[in-house]
Formats: C-alpha cells, structure tokens, sequence
C-alpha cells in the first residue's frame, strides 16, 4: 500500500466508496459538535481532531488488525465519547457498504 493510499487494495471504486465513508462520517461528527456548542462553528484544531480520529479508526478497522492490535491503539481514547462516536459511526457505515472488518 503507497502512504497515499488509506485503504488497501488495488480498486479505485472501493477507494472511493471508503473516502466517501469518511466524509458523510466527518460532517455528521461537526454537525453533532456544532449542535453541541449552540450552533457555534468549530475551531480548527476540534475540526482536525476529527480528522484524526478517523484517521485511525480508519486504520484499525481494516482488515489486517486483529482485535487486540485495534483495542491497544483505541482503548486510551475509551472516555472519549467523540472518539466513541466516530468509530461506531465508521464501523456502522462500513458494516452498511458492505466493507466489514
């Protein structure tokens, strides 16, 4: 896998089927985050921490993780609901498309 290629595997469509996983999950975390805050816009830094976090969600749902590898890299973050959220979010979406782990 190049480091410009977040999903493995050689088929564009599912390259871009999962971008667009990660897209609809990051604008429905802002849209949860801005309701949060009364309708303020997010900063950048909470903006990127999303991105970040679904960065490695995306990393440890795939296939080559086993449970333990993916529980020792997300259990720091379990009193993290954002984080919480945004994994259940992209498993469910994935699990949805017919990408499961």
């Amino acid at each position: 896998m190049s480091p410009m290629q977040l999903v493995a595997g050689e088929d564009p469509v599912a390259e871009a089927e999962h971008w667009s996983i990660f897209a609809d999950v990051y604008e429905r975390e802002v849209r949860h985050q801005e309701e949060l805050a009364g309708g303020r816009d997010l900063q950048l830094d909470q903006r990127r921490q999303i991105l970040a976090d679904i960065l490695v969600w995306a990393e440890v749902t795939q296939t080559q993780y086993d449970d333990d590898t993916a529980s020792f890299v997300t259990e720091p973050h379990e009193q993290d609901p954002s984080f919480q959220r945004i994994g259940d979010m992209l498993k469910a979406a994935k699990a949805q498309r017919g990408f499961c782990r």
